[in-house]
């Protein structure tokens, strides 16, 4: 398919009328990935690796938040002072339809991994475990990740994030989609009035507004709106579209943990306690992606007050402790 020639084209093929998949093409290249990496200075260093992947509209540094200044907002600091390393990236190629698309992502998460597993990425460590730390779109690649390759990460932490909306592939998938575009308000990146993505083509998207980042990430009250909004980036229709291509992870065993705010729009509708008696929240529904997994090596927190965007909420430190306290507590 072509690029929306404009806003209302957008529109229509984001709510509307979004395009069928016409099946499967090889992709190949050389990708420009953007990488941070941060180790503790002081103590020892634990042998497992968290290795971070963020939401569709974010970067690398929504695992680095500190508004305002405010350190006890980062996900980084909370590891590094538990004795994690942590891998944090961004990868966007150019073309926003047929290549960056979810599948494409996955590849590299499990390539990172696999990096990670055999030499330490090349960063003079050896790690013997790998974690993967999902957000939103990137705890939907993780889940992907391990219906390729069940051994890519030993422990998988999937915030913001139920299968509430999601099972294989993600479905009702439209119903899925509209629930991205409304909570996001897809717009065309270089279209927004003093955007810096000017240069972009139509097929790289970004939220409308800051009501847009409320409605989507936010639970009221939260002073730490404005911040988000001036670091997001764009992602891409290819993105949007292909979000619930993935395929169940019916052969790994290993850690799952899902931590999500009560409030989280995308994935439990604004309440994450809206559930049959048979579950205690969203959260629960999360186990049946993972057949293989025991119920004893299953973890589910529903942060309180919180909204989509967990690490820019005051409640972060909480969502971190019991991250780090279900990894402590199965050896990793």
């Amino acid at each position: 398919m072509t690029e929306p020639v404009d806003q209302q084209a957008l529109t229509d093929v984001s709510y509307l009328n979004p395009p069928s998949a016409t099946g499967r093409k090889e992709v190949s290249g050389t990708f420009g990935i953007y990488f941070k990496y941060y180790e503790p200075t002081d103590g020892p260093i634990k042998a497992s690796v968290l290795q971070t992947i963020h939401g569709i509209v974010g970067t690398a540094d929504y695992w680095d938040a500190a508004p305002g200044g405010d350190r006890t907002y980062s996900f980084v600091d909370a590891a590094i002072a538990a004795g994690y390393a942590v891998l944090t990236y961004s990868s966007k190629p150019k073309d926003g339809i047929q290549v960056v698309q979810n599948r494409l992502q996955v590849g590299i998460a499990i390539t990172i991994a696999n990096l990670l597993r055999e030499d330490g990425f090349g960063l003079g460590r050896k790690f013997s475990s790998v974690i993967g730390v999902g957000h939103s779109f990137g705890s939907i690649q993780l889940v992907g990740a391990l219906a390729v390759a069940p051994t890519a990460f030993d422990a998988i932490i999937l915030t913001g994030y139920t299968a509430n909306h999601t099972s294989t592939p993600l479905s009702p998938f439209l119903t899925f989609q509209n629930t991205i575009a409304n909570a996001l308000g897809h717009t065309p990146a270089a279209k927004i009035p003093g955007a810096r993505w000017t240069s972009l083509s139509s097929s790289y998207l970004a939220t409308a507004s800051q009501s847009a980042d409320q409605l989507g990430f936010f639970s009221y009250p939260c002073g730490t709106l404005p911040h988000p909004t001036v670091e997001a980036s764009t992602y891409t229709f290819g993105e949007t579209l292909s979000i619930g291509d993935v395929d169940l992870p019916v052969d790994y065993t290993g850690l799952v943990q899902v931590v999500t705010g009560e409030r989280d729009t995308v994935f439990c509708g604004y309440t994450c306690y809206d559930v049959p008696t048979s579950y205690t929240s969203k959260l629960d529904t999360v186990i049946s992606q993972f057949p293989k997994v025991s119920p004893s090596n299953f973890s589910a927190y529903v942060v309180p007050g919180t909204g989509h965007g967990i690490n820019f909420h005051p409640t972060s430190f909480k969502a971190y402790s019991v991250i780090l306290d279900f990894l402590a507590s199965h050896g990793l």
